[in-house]
């Protein structure tokens, strides 16, 4: 990609004032908002696919993931996630599913890690952990887990060696994909990660692909985020035996749906679809419709209302003892 078209899809984050998740950016809906720290805030997700769905973002326009924000920043999105899974098992009686898709899109990027409440798994049919892991062997990616005891940026730090020892570059701060999902009834989560693979030297052809290719986040407006006929979620209790076609969240995912899985035992990939997180959450709850968040978008009354809500509730000592 020549240099003038990287800079006009990727900004710097000087040149942008139309960042959705900047607090000093006129984008960024306000009243969204529950609680701003120093480095990081929470706020609740405008396309909600729960009532009690919240974006952990840093203050300041943060263009990789969060493994490679300051050791302060970290620790309070760190904090901040514990507190909510806390708030969510004590008031609403319900596991978290948290992912992150630390990968650059052609709006921007501005860091934030997604946490959405689910209902508990009960044993029956697939949990969120089976959906996830089905979809990402479908869609042909590997998610490979995190040991207990090893961080995020230890994962990410090994791969890059293993990687530089194997002659194969690649860019310190690249995208990756990570998901904890519930596991058991004490709160515990299993840790999974992706990560983009390197990119080559690009050709004629390879930029021409990656200019058809629809990854805006940012600016809703620009959005093609798509459900199609593929494939009907499993709901949580119920896992249906006949093989459906699959929800996708873009056109570009067709063809991803048609590719085998992938047979290499590295974690790096090209990219992970857009909504991949939306759809393991769509798919576990047997609901297709929060694949796209144009289903999701409710009044402006209603996200005050919500906003207020789950700021009382979270604010209250209820659920800390």
């Amino acid at each position: 990609m020549k240099k003038e078209e990287h800079d006009k899809r990727y900004p710097p984050a000087g040149t942008r004032r139309d960042c959705l998740f900047c607090l000093a950016s006129p984008t960024r809906k306000r009243h969204l908002i529950i609680s701003v720290g120093k480095p990081c805030y929470m706020a609740l997700s405008r396309r909600s696919s729960d009532t009690h769905h919240v974006l952990i973002v840093p203050v300041a326009h943060e263009t990789r993931g969060s493994a490679y924000l300051s050791l302060e920043s970290y620790k309070e999105m760190e904090d901040t996630k514990e507190n909510i899974r806390s708030f969510v098992r004590k008031s609403l009686k319900k596991d978290l599913f948290v992912f992150e898709r630390a990968m650059q899109t052609k709006g921007g990027y501005h860091c934030h890690v997604q946490c959405v409440p689910i209902v508990p798994f009960n044993g029956n049919g697939r949990s969120v952990e089976d959906v996830m892991m089905g979809r990402a062997e479908q869609i042909g990616f590997e998610l490979k887990e995190i040991p207990d005891g090893t961080t995020l940026q230890e994962v990410l730090e090994i791969e890059e060696d293993a990687k530089e020892k194997e002659g194969s570059s690649i860019a310190i701060g690249s995208g990756y994909f990570y998901a904890e999902v519930p596991v058991g009834k004490d709160g515990g989560c299993k840790r999974y990660v992706c990560r983009m693979k390197p990119r080559a030297k690009s050709t004629p052809q390879d930029n021409n692909k990656e200019n058809n290719q629809e990854t805006d986040v940012e600016k809703p407006s620009a959005s093609t985020e798509k459900t199609t006929e593929d494939t009907k979620p499993s709901s949580n209790g119920n896992e249906d035996k006949k093989e459906e076609p699959a929800i996708t969240s873009s056109e570009n995912d067709k063809t991803n749906d048609k590719s085998p899985p992938s047979s290499s035992s590295s974690s790096f990939v090209a990219t992970v679809p857009l909504q991949f997180g939306r759809e393991i959450v769509a798919r576990y709850v047997d609901n297709p419709a929060l694949v796209e968040w144009k289903e999701c978008v409710v009044s402006t009354e209603e996200e005050e209302r919500m906003a207020n809500t789950f700021r009382e509730a979270f604010e209250s000592n209820d659920w800390k003892s």
